[in-house]
């Protein structure tokens, strides 16, 4: 990753992004959104996010519109601390504040998850509500997830604690036998995760306070891949991180990444849910075109193939006696006719099609005009009237 005199990353020719979501549309309630966020010193923050809405997308689109804007607010604002304190902090804030604005806004009860990543520099911020996870790979092999999953499922001993203290239940919803079915649930209101933006009718145990968290990140490059549960439920992360570390060749990158994301989740996220994934690449720019340049100097090294003679395609007609067909077949293995052709290749197969033609006209022919004794030609190769044509 190219790195300028005060340790900043050029985000301009460091960093890709590529995002991609299923061919079909069922509910329509994911986002996601990719912004630059320009300071007053004269740097650039670049912010990646992807939200899952439930109920509906009004929330989900809500946040991809402003939450960007209320960080960028709430940062700009802060005065105490250090840059990562203060955007931690400025997380937070907008993730709350864009929260109320919601429930202000808005009478319906919909929400949605939102997990988002800022880079700055070397660092990388990670905030997060529900279970859009986010995953961090880096050139070693290593994988770190980011942010935390609030699924009702998979929560911690201490967010157990704080849903419990806020007077919520966790249950399953009963099936017609009258026995629970489906994943545990947040009463009242019956949600699958313990934080989230808006849904205003349910539990106040629900809260839109996120997880957030800053790390340091190489100066080699990294991979981040942000996505919603439809795609995370489909897709093993081990397969992921094979599909990250083969996306690093030069050929590859993050489209090849979220297209190789989506291909996988597609054969089995059988229209159950609405998939979203967004791909992050930093780059070493020295690295890559170093890469490049060897896999260009590996195929110039190679030996080139040779090219057949279009001798070798010439069809052959069952003449009527010996006589004419060593008139009109030149043999394979003539020394003069090989010196001929390589001499002159024009020249040959000129020739070749004029006796093509003369035998033709002597020949039975069918309709149309082409002989009647025509041996199977070569694929990729057309016989015609006067001669032979590559197809």
């Amino acid at each position: 990753m190219k790195v300028s005199a005060d340790a900043r990353l050029d985000h301009e020719e460091a960093v890709r992004y590529s995002f991609a979501r299923q061919t079909y549309v069922l509910k329509g309630e994911d986002a996601s959104c990719t912004c630059d966020l320009k300071l007053a010193d004269g740097t650039t923050m670049r912010l990646y996010g992807v939200f899952d809405g439930h109920g509906g997308a009004r929330a989900a689109q809500f946040a991809a519109e402003n939450l960007p804007r209320l960080i960028h607010a709430h940062f700009t604002a802060a005065r105490v601390g250090s840059r990562a304190e203060r955007l931690r902090g400025a997380c937070k804030a907008a993730f709350i504040e864009c929260d109320k604005l919601f429930a202000a806004g808005s009478s319906f009860g919909d929400g949605t998850t939102a997990s988002v990543v800022i880079l700055d520099a070397d660092e990388l911020t990670s905030a997060n509500v529900g279970d859009s996870t986010m995953m961090l790979f880096l050139p070693g092999g290593e994988a770190v997830i980011l942010g935390m999953d609030h699924r009702v499922e998979r929560r911690t001993e201490e967010e157990h604690q704080r849903v419990m203290a806020a007077g919520a239940t966790i249950g399953r919803i009963k099936g017609v036998s009258g026995m629970p079915v489906g994943p545990l649930r947040l009463y009242p209101g019956g949600l699958t995760v313990t934080r989230s933006i808006g849904d205003s009718d349910s539990t106040s145990a629900c809260i839109a306070e996120p997880a957030v968290a800053t790390r340091t990140v190489p100066p080699t490059g990294f991979t981040v891949v942000l996505a919603t549960d439809g795609v995370w439920d489909f897709i093993e992360m081990a397969h992921v991180k094979r599909l990250a570390i083969a996306s690093r060749a030069p050929k590859c990158g993050p489209s090849w990444l979220s297209r190789a994301i989506m291909r996988t989740v597609n054969g089995k996220n059988l229209q159950i849910d609405d998939a979203t994934v967004l791909c992050v690449h930093a780059t070493d720019p020295a690295a890559t075109a170093a890469a490049a340049a060897a896999v260009a100097a590996a195929a110039a090294a190679k030996p080139r193939g040779f090219r057949l003679s279009s001798r070798l395609f010439q069809p052959f007609q069952r003449a009527g006696g010996a006589k004419s067909s060593q008139k009109h077949v030149t043999p394979m293995h003539s020394s003069e006719s090989e010196s001929e052709s390589s001499a002159n290749p024009r020249r040959h197969t000129d020739k070749a099609s004029a006796t093509t033609s003369d035998d033709s006209s002597a020949s039975p022919t069918r309709a149309g005009g082409l002989p009647r004794f025509w041996s199977p030609t070569p694929r990729g190769v057309a016989a015609s009237a006067s001669g032979v044509r590559t197809v």
